[in-house]
């Protein structure tokens, strides 16, 4: 983004932080660097994969991520682009695992 937009990074993120701080960090009180690492771990897991969003239509951000408006997944279009790109390498990649 330019600079322009740049405000609206900041807003996302801040907005993110305050969740984080009041749904895990202010409740868990975590007594170390390794138990704050994995208690995150374990809340970014949760908030990606099962905590629904309002703003998502009630969906997880890891559903809306992977669908796209007409149900095919981004990461069917992303396999669909490398096989464009490079399609002599995954044509050996598949020789060797078919083997």
């Amino acid at each position: 983004m330019d600079s322009r937009d740049r405000y609206l990074d900041n807003i996302f993120n801040e907005r993110l932080w305050r969740t984080v701080k009041y749904e895990n960090i202010y409740l868990k009180h975590y007594q170390n660097i390794l138990e704050a690492r994995d208690g995150l771990t374990k809340y970014f897991n949760f908030f990606n994969n099962k905590r629904f969003h309002s703003s998502l239509n009630d969906l997880t951000p890891a559903q809306v991520y992977f669908q796209s408006q007409n149900g095919v997944s981004q990461l069917t279009n992303l396999v669909n682009t490398l096989q464009i790109l490079m399609p002599q390498q995954l044509y050996l990649s598949n020789q060797i695992s078919v083997s």
